[in-house]
C-alpha cells in the first residue's frame, strides 16, 4: 500500500534566499511571488515568540490575517501568488534562521533542451 503521492512534476526554475538574522523592528513588507508556482518557508532556528508569517485576506482586509507561526523544522509550502508579511521583530530571540524559497514547475516533458 502506498504511503505518499508520487506528482510527476519537473522543477525548471527557483530561487532561494537564508535569512539568519533579525534585529529588533526587522520586518518584512507586503508581498507576493507572482511568477512561481509555489513559495516555501522553512524554519531552522526560531522561537515561537518570533513574528509570524501572515496572509491577509484581500477580498475582506477588516478580518484578521491568516498566521503561521515559526515553530523550529516546520516548512510551508503556498501558493507563489499569495500576498504575505512579516510584522516588526519585537522579541529578544535574534538567532532566527529561515530558509524561503519560490519554485516553477512543468509537468509536461522536458523541452528546455537539457538546462
Amino acid at each position: 500500500q502506498k504511503t505518499a503521492y508520487e506528482i510527476p512534476l519537473r522543477l525548471v526554475g527557483s530561487e532561494m534566499c537564508i535569512r539568519d538574522r533579525y534585529g529588533l523592528g526587522d520586518y518584512t513588507e507586503s508581498h507576493d511571488h507572482r511568477g512561481f508556482d509555489w513559495s516555501f518557508v522553512w524554519y531552522l532556528d526560531a522561537s515561537i515568540h518570533c513574528p509570524p508569517l501572515c496572509f491577509p485576506d484581500i477580498k475582506h482586509p477588516w478580518l484578521p490575517p491568516h498566521v503561521i507561526y515559526p515553530k523550529v523544522g516546520n516548512l510551508h509550502v503556498f501558493n507563489g501568488g499569495l500576498v504575505h508579511y512579516v510584522p516588526p521583530h519585537t522579541c529578544n530571540y535574534l538567532d532566527r534562521i529561515v530558509v524561503s524559497g519560490n519554485l516553477i514547475h512543468n509537468e509536461g516533458e522536458s523541452n528546455d533542451n537539457g538546462r
